[in-house]
């Protein structure tokens, strides 16, 4: 009869413990767990797909788009998910600031937007090319009411020839301003 050694004892009790840890993992990912009923409470009171939702100011113009391939609202808290979005609001100049970016959420009767993963807000249509900007980040925060975008994060804004990062953004949609909070470095290439 072969006797089991040391080594080969603790082996054995090793892969059975990494097993019982698999199969116990398997376990708590496919069963529902408190976190996710508690969750459930919330549940969705209406959905759409395919959105294309237009506000106008009151003298008839467009003042903001906001597309999604999918919307889903939560009574519990007003809060609005929002797959894939793309915000477009209009500057009363006719130049447009587009927010885009993989999720958002809508809190407060749509008066803050916060917008998460792949984060883009562009400016497009200023007759002053050197004027267009893109700025790129993980996270943002739109607030509608003020016009107002702003992120904590670090960010990387683009102009023809310029290409600046920072710590902190503030834009100001209506007045064209972007104003960079810390940690500013840039690079400058006049001929491009």
């Amino acid at each position: 009869m072969n006797k089991l050694t040391y080594p080969k004892l603790l082996t054995t009790l090793l892969w059975l413990t990494a097993i019982a840890c698999n199969l116990w993992l398997i376990h708590y990912f496919t069963t529902p767990t408190q976190r996710e009923s508690a969750t459930q409470s919330y549940n969705a009171d209406s959905f759409a797909e395919d959105v294309s939702m237009l506000q106008f100011q009151k003298d008839g113009q467009p003042r903001e788009l906001l597309q999604s391939p999918q919307l889903t609202h939560y009574p519990q808290n007003d809060l609005t998910n929002i797959h894939a979005p793309i915000i477009t609001y209009y500057a009363p100049n006719h130049t447009k600031w587009i927010l885009t970016s993989l999720y958002a959420q809508s809190r407060a009767e749509h008066t803050i937007i916060q917008l998460w993963e792949q984060t883009t807000l562009r400016q497009v249509g200023s007759k002053d090319k050197r004027k267009q900007t893109t700025l790129l980040t993980q996270s943002l925060t739109y607030f509608p009411q003020q016009n107002l975008v702003q992120t904590p994060l670090s960010v990387t804004l683009l102009q023809p020839g310029t290409k600046i990062t920072a710590l902190g953004m503030r834009a100001y949609l209506t007045q064209e301003y972007v104003q960079l909070l810390s940690a500013t470095h840039g690079v400058y290439n006049p001929n491009v």
